[in-house]
């Protein structure tokens, strides 16, 4: 009997920031074969901030001049060698420019499975990995930010279809870390730890609480929303 097999592609959810995982991210987001793709990616997130200016300025006065500076730094940082940095001070690099390059490095990975794919079905690289992939009905799965990829890959049918959709989760990524820094800002969050259940802690903190997966520790993010008629609103990190 004939046996059949089916993949699965899983995007992980956000990483803990440390300055080694930045620089992983960096050598993979150097690999020759999506080089062009991420450094023309980045070179047009500057202008998405202006939309964003224009459309919220509440988020992008928040961050201040800072956040729109940091990107138009990431391509010469991609194109650098070395140990150059993007001149953040402090000890986490702004979500404005580390969820992006979280996605960025996922469909960069993405693409060198495709690769992969391609070389081994021998037929000299000659068909669209992506189209294939299409064609077999495999699923793509995203937890929290991995969404964002997922969705580009499930969107796109070829190969130029993952470069456009690819591009969008980017942005899209761009858009949800600069919220995420402005909501630090007008709700800064708390660690607590608990020895005790997730399902219980959230139920503590009542109904509107909701829990998002950080990786690679045992880590959550647990929000709670209360009334805007009070102040007490933010969100609290969780050790599990």
């Amino acid at each position: 009997m004939a046996t059949t097999s089916q993949s699965l592609l899983i995007f992980g959810s956000q990483i803990a920031y440390s300055e080694k995982a930045v620089s992983d991210i960096k050598t993979t987001l150097q690999n020759k074969l999506s080089r062009q793709w991420v450094l023309d990616t980045v070179a047009g997130l500057p202008k998405y901030w202006d939309a964003l200016a224009e459309g919220l300025p509440k988020v992008t006065d928040t961050i201040g001049s800072q956040g729109r500076q940091l990107l138009e730094d990431l391509g010469p940082w991609l194109e650098s060698n070395g140990s150059k940095t993007l001149g953040v001070q402090g000890d986490a690099l702004p979500g404005v420019v580390f969820v992006p390059l979280i996605v960025l490095e996922q469909l960069t990975e993405y693409r060198r499975y495709l690769q992969a794919s391609s070389t081994n079905n021998n037929d000299g690289g000659k068909s669209d990995p992506q189209a294939a992939l299409v064609a077999s009905k495999t699923p793509a799965l995203g937890f929290c930010m991995g969404l964002l990829g997922a969705y580009g890959v499930a969107s796109a049918h070829d190969l130029e279809e993952l470069d456009r959709y690819g591009a969008v989760a980017v942005r899209l990524a761009m858009l949800a870390g600069a919220l995420s820094d402005a909501q630090d800002t007008w709700n800064p969050h708390r660690t607590y730890a608990w020895r005790g259940q997730m399902r219980s802690n959230s139920r503590t903190c009542g109904e509107s609480a909701t829990a998002s997966p950080l990786k690679p520790t045992s880590r959550c993010s647990l929000t709670r929303r209360e009334p805007w008629s009070r102040s007490r609103k933010g969100r609290s990190e969780v050790l599990l």
